[in-house]
């Protein structure tokens, strides 16, 4: 029987090992088959969401009211290539007649001009209210020079038909400034300083800013500081700028680069210089001189360094530790000075030197800077080498002279434009350019000018336009094309100037390289070098992105201006067909029930969560956005009511020139929508409570409608808030972000998603997205829907892609620590375990850091909403075996962008490294000078103090979209709170949770659970811990500024605490013995006395002399005064008279010691000191003093004393 047995057992048991090898090859079908519960809970959670989302918003319901009622009212376009051409010829169709205007000659067509006469200067108008097109200011930029009839005679022309001119300036000779229209200008305000040296030094430059800190006070650096950023704003946008700080002997920063990005850290760089803490008296004029001219030669032999002009500005005080070190200083100059010429390498140094306010600076540091500048070795000669002599002699020694200037002052008056344009010439190459047309932008502002230089009756103008930038590139900022495809065409168009930067783009994305913008794995230069050729004029190319697959790019040449149109989508995505709303010459529907909120106050408000509302209507509003830019800048309330009357005109009659194309018809298809959200509200009056705070839609041109009927910022941008991007980015799913801070509310959770114009349409393209603000406790029901074990066996938590949390089950033995932390809101703090074994996964969580625009390092970590497995985390391992107990269970929401992470409870040992670095009082990481990718992290940031040199490696930040309160902050109290349920009625933790504005109370501030949990206010108890308010126990603010090393402040403030407490108590005790000494009162520290008798002290003096000098011996015999100390309780006294005033021992162990009862005796004659005959009454006094653990040597040594022998 065995036998038998033996070959069917191993039979048995091959094809067990096959069944185990077929699981171990396929990973995914084992993953499925054991975290299939995962995925049905995951399943049911989706439709919950989406079954809660459609009811409370009505999506379906509007989704059919659009296939049905709007589909025939749709136009087709399709979008092409075709679209960039369009756009860059519309673009120079409106700049055609300004290079004309600048390029042509000022004397001709004196009809069209405007002659300047009796200009008033521009600083009496901040009390103006209003000016005339045609009246024009000046600007005296060098004082005791007034405005010569010869300037007045100068002709601005007024470009009266284009509405994309702001304004017009010139420039005479950097004297004087010309304005139309008058304008304020501040007294600090440098407008158009950079256009005019641009101008008048049209070359490219390589621009030096270099410090030397050597006995630089507080005030004098602030002074360098405002002058090293006025040069820097005077900057080209094409020149390269390199700065350089060194103190202490030592250069301690720098920053070199031309894009805007390293411009801004230089411009940081300055900002946040402060003076070393150590050694600051010690001149650093050779290390800032050698690093200056490390750069200038390791650059010299670049391509980007060829036929650029190098300038450099030296900032210093000119002082020295020595005098000789002047001599070293020039002697090591000079031989830099033979290796540029050596290398044909040009330059000029301007020296500044930072003088106090009021003092003229020292002579021999004027003479010092001014020699740099001069580059002047001669007044040294004898101190120079004579191989460096010699090697002056053989070279071309022409230098440039440089410009000296002190500073002391305002920068304004010093470095104005006149010797702004003295130092950046070099070479004499400041000659004419009057054909050459300039163009500078400033995003910030929307402004850009085109200037160019021009002669004028013998004076150096310099003449100019400011354009308004939204104006100008309406069609690149507003295409209705590229709001309405698809995302996943990722269609956009952006205006790049020839250096790669976006001034202008549809995805909001400008002031960065287009390569960092769409996050191309390489550089952009060999996209410039195709800019830059003449003979190119339009081309396509196609770049692989991680984050967006394939991209194509077709590009075109503006033939007006340097710019470049650029337009992108997904490769082989085009040609692409998008629907609008048809024209239509009235309005189409019914418009009742709906008003505009901020100018209608026939309608009844009161106080809804702190907000004026009008409950039974929805109110209706209009961006900015949909406003032309030129109506825009002049609309008025007379306007905007004429407007509302256009566009609920049902007759016709009304025109409107200053609103966009399809706007009346968006906001007739939203009062439907608006008319379904009353009937929810109305059917939810059986007794429920509805959960909703709030609810919206936004149309992709930006129309808003909200319900209630509320009043909206006038500045309020709906396309441009995150849940409406995010919806726009995932159409058709359920899109949760927040939660956000509210007093009365707690967190808020905004829940969103789209509409699409035409549910039949295969290209998915959207029409709005609707949204509402919800309590986060509501999340609390709508997991019990579709997970019951959420609560019970399991701790559930929501996250986001960006790991914060959207909504987590309770925790009792964390509600303390989780409430008071700044990231409460993270995963890596809520459930450290989990973030800490995600994070150790590059498939599912990434680490990435990056600098902003603020040269802060910014750190975050991003979930893969990709990634469709469950990652399983073991209960007491890295890595759980089959059938093993589990810590958390952790995958994507189906159709929507949360996670949702199981936690099991009963999982007490979840192992060891599940710590996560997160602050509890800031943002500042608490390892700035560490990254690990594979680190858990609470998105943080840090100082970054590196040089600009090292920062190529870290990518710039891309702006993400923030959630911005729709409403005013100001409340206005006259109002009436609404009808609303009380939350002391409600029993049920569930429905208490759910009720906006209410919170169930469970917990005491100590953490400690309450004897009779009940359902509180917000505002009285908040995250279920009875007292706490919003912002109380939990910052939600950081210092801007912040050290730049670990946080030990309160350390060394305690430290110096102690030190100032013993340095009082040693000052006092000190102050109190001298004290008692000049009274005196002979008395140690043990309070015994120090006399050999009783009696009072005066009486030691017998022979009546007053010679108290030779009392102080017997005073200081007690050699150490300390406290007195207990006796040794049961031990025999000794014979000893000391008190404790060795300091070798204790006084009660005297008995130990071999000199212990050592008894020196002196005999001190009392009379006059300087050998005069002694009185009759002179005695002698015998003073014994008792000596302790003295060492036999120095007893010695007393003993022989000449004093002791001579008596």
């Amino acid at each position: 029987m065995p036998i038998i047995c033996l070959p069917l057992l191993l039979l048995i048991l091959s094809q067990k090992c096959h069944a185990v090898k077929d699981i171990a090859d396929a990973p995914l079908l084992r993953e499925t088959y054991f975290s299939i519960g995962a995925h049905m809970n995951g399943d049911a959670l989706s439709k919950s969401l989406q079954k809660n989302a459609d009811k409370l918003l009505g999506i379906s319901e509007f989704q059919s009211f659009l296939d049905s009622s709007v589909s025939d009212g749709y136009e087709k376009l399709t979008v092409d290539d075709r679209l960039a051409d369009q756009v860059a010829e519309r673009v120079d169709a409106k700049l055609t007649h300004l290079p004309g205007l600048l390029t042509s000659s000022f004397d001709a067509d004196v009809t069209a001009a405007h002659f300047v006469r009796n200009v008033p200067p521009c600083s009496i108008f901040q009390k103006v209210l209003a000016t005339t097109p045609s009246q024009s200011c000046y600007v005296q930029h060098t004082p005791n020079r007034e405005l010569t009839y010869e300037n007045n005679n100068i002709v601005l022309r007024r470009v009266d038909n284009s509405s994309i001119v702001q304004r017009q300036y010139v420039l005479v000779d950097g004297v004087q400034q010309l304005e139309l229209p008058a304008d304020f200008i501040a007294k600090n305000e440098f407008r158009h300083w950079q256009q005019f040296v641009i101008a008048s030094t049209p070359f490219p430059k390589r621009i030096f800013i270099v410090f030397e800190l050597g006995k630089m006070t507080p005030a004098l650096l602030k002074t360098a500081k405002d002058a090293a950023l006025h040069l820097l704003s005077m900057a080209a946008p094409d020149d390269h700028l390199h700065v350089v700080v060194a103190a202490s002997g030592s250069v301690i920063a720098k920053c070199k680069g031309g894009a805007p990005e390293h411009r801004r850290r230089a411009r940081r760089l300055i900002k946040t210089l402060r003076l070393p803490t150590n050694d600051s008296e010690i001149s650093s004029h050779s290390a800032a001189l050698n690093a200056t001219f490390d750069l200038l030669r390791d650059e010299a032999t670049l391509e980007v360094a060829a036929n650029r002009q190098n300038v450099i500005y030296y900032i210093s005080r000119g002082m020295f530790a020595e005098l000789l070190e002047a001599k070293e200083i020039l002697n090591s100059l000079a031989k830099r000075v033979i290796a540029m010429q050596r290398l044909q390498c040009k330059f000029k140094i301007n020296t500044i030197l930072i003088a106090e306010q009021n003092r003229a600076p020292l002579s021999w540091s004027y003479e010092f800077l001014e020699n740099i500048a001069q580059q002047n070795f001669s007044i040294h000669k004898n101190s120079i080498e004579n191989e460096t002599l010699e090697q002056l002699a053989s070279v071309d020694f022409s230098p440039s002279r440089g410009e000296m200037v002190v500073l002391s002052d305002e920068v304004m008056k010093q470095l104005n434009l006149r010797t702004l344009l003295k130092m950046n010439c070099v070479e004499g190459r400041c000659e004419n350019h009057p054909s050459t047309v300039h163009w500078t932008y400033d995003i910030k502002a929307s402004s850009m000018s085109v200037f160019r230089q021009f002669q004028h009756r013998n004076r150096s103008l310099v003449m100019g336009f400011d354009l308004h930038l939204d104006e100008l590139f309406d069609e690149v900022l507003q295409p209705f094309a590229f709001r309405a495809a698809p995302s996943d065409v990722r269609l956009t168009i952006s205006v790049v100037d020839f250096r790669g930067h976006v001034v202008a783009s549809s995805s909001s994305r400008s002031d960065v390289r287009l390569n960092v913008a769409d996050g191309w794995p390489k550089s952009i230069n060999w996209l410039l070098n195709e800019f830059r050729n003449p003979i190119n004029q339009r081309g396509t190319f196609t770049v692989g992105t991680k984050a967006h697959g394939l991209l194509s790019y077709y590009w075109r040449k503006m033939q007006e201006a340097p710019f470049v149109i650029v337009m992108s989508s997904t490769h082989g995505s085009l040609p692409v067909d998008v629907v609008r709303v048809a024209q239509a010459p009235k309005q189409m529907y019914t418009m009742e029930n709906v008003l505009w909120h901020k100018n209608d106050d026939r309608q009844q408000k009161c106080l809804l969560h702190g907000t004026p509302v009008s409950q039974r209507f929805s109110s209706i509003f209009v961006p900015p956005s949909a406003y032309h830019p030129a109506a825009k800048r002049m609309l008025s309330s007379d306007a905007l009511r004429n407007n509302w009357v256009y566009l609920f005109d049902n007759v016709g009659f009304i025109r409107s020139n200053s609103l966009r194309r399809g706007v009346r018809e968006h906001l007739g298809i939203l009062s439907n929508l608006s008319h379904i959200w009353q009937n929810l509200e109305k059917n939810l009056k059986d007794g429920s409570e509805s959960p909703v705070i709030r609810r919206y839609a936004a149309t992709v041109d930006g129309v808003l409608t909200t319900f209630p009927a509320q009043t909206i910022r006038e500045d309020f941008e709906p396309t441009r808030q995150k849940w409406f991007v995010d919806a726009m980015n995932e159409p058709g799913k359920i899109v949760v972000t927040g939660p956000s801070e509210n007093a009365l509310l707690g967190d808020v959770i905004t829940v969103s998603t789209t509409v699409l114009a035409l549910s039949s349409s295969p290209n998915k393209q959207v029409f709005a997205v609707v949204a509402m603000d919800v309590p986060s406790g509501v999340f609390n029901t709508w997991l019990r829907e579709g997970i019951t074990a959420c609560g019970q066996t399991r701790r559930c938590v929501l996250f986001a892609a960006d790991g914060k949390v959207v909504y987590a089950d309770p925790d009792p033995n964390r509600v303390k620590s989780t409430a008071e932390a700044f990231e409460r809101y993270h995963i890596s703090h809520l459930e450290p375990i989990l973030a800490a074994r995600m994070s150790r996964s590059p498939d599912v969580v990434k680490k990435r850091q990056c600098l902003d625009e603020g040269n802060e390092l910014q750190r975050t970590s991003v979930w893969n909403t990709k990634y469709t497995r469950v990652f399983t985390v073991g209960c007491g391992e890295v890595s759980s075996a089959i059938g093993s107990p589990l810590h958390s269970e952790t995958l994507l929401v189906p159709d929507t962008n949360i996670f949702l992470s199981m936690v099991n409870s009963s999982c007490t040992k979840p192992g060891l490294g599940t710590f996560c670095p997160c602050s509890v009082s800031d943002r500042r990481c608490l390892f700035c000078g560490r990254f690990d990718s594979n680190e858990c992290e609470c998105p943080c940031q840090c100082p970054f103090e590196e040089t600009c040199a090292d920062e190529d490696s870290l990518p710039t930040c891309v702006h993400e979209p923030t959630n911005s309160d729709m409403t005013f902050e100001e409340i206005d109290m006259t109002y009436k709170d609404c009808p609303n349920t009380l939350c002391g009625v409600i029993g049920s933790p569930l429905a208490c949770r759910a009720t906006p504005g209410c919170e169930w109370c469970a917990f005491s501030v100590s953490g400690a659970t309450i004897d009779v949990p009940a359902c509180s206010a917000i505002s009285t108890c908040y995250q279920g811990v009875q007292g706490r308010t919003v912002g109380n126990g939990s910052s939600s603010k950081f210092d801007e500024i912040w050290p730049s090393k670990a946080p030990i402040g309160p350390l060394i403030a305690c430290l110096f605490a102690v030190a100032v407490l013993v340095s009082t108590v040693a000052y006092c005790y000190r102050s109190q013995m001298t004290r008692l000494g000049e009274r005196r009162v002979m008395f140690d520290a043990s309070g015994m006395p120090l006399f050999g008798r009783h009696g009072p002290p005066f009486e030691f003096d017998l022979d009546g002399s007053g010679f108290r000098e030779l009392k102080q011996p017997v005073q200081l015999a007690s050699f150490e005064r300390v406290a007195p100390i207990a006796e040794r309780i049961g031990q025999a006294p000794t014979v000893s008279s000391d008190h404790g005033y060795s300091t070798m021992t204790d006084r009660n162990a005297a008995d130990d010691s071999e000199c212990a009862e050592s008894v020196l005796t002196a005999l001190t004659p009392t009379g006059p000191p300087d050998g005069s005959p002694r009185l009759k009454s002179c005695s002698l006094v015998t003073t014994s003093v008792v000596v302790h653990h003295v060492p036999e040597h120095v007893l010695r040594e007393v003993v022989s004393s000449p004093m002791i022998e001579t008596l």
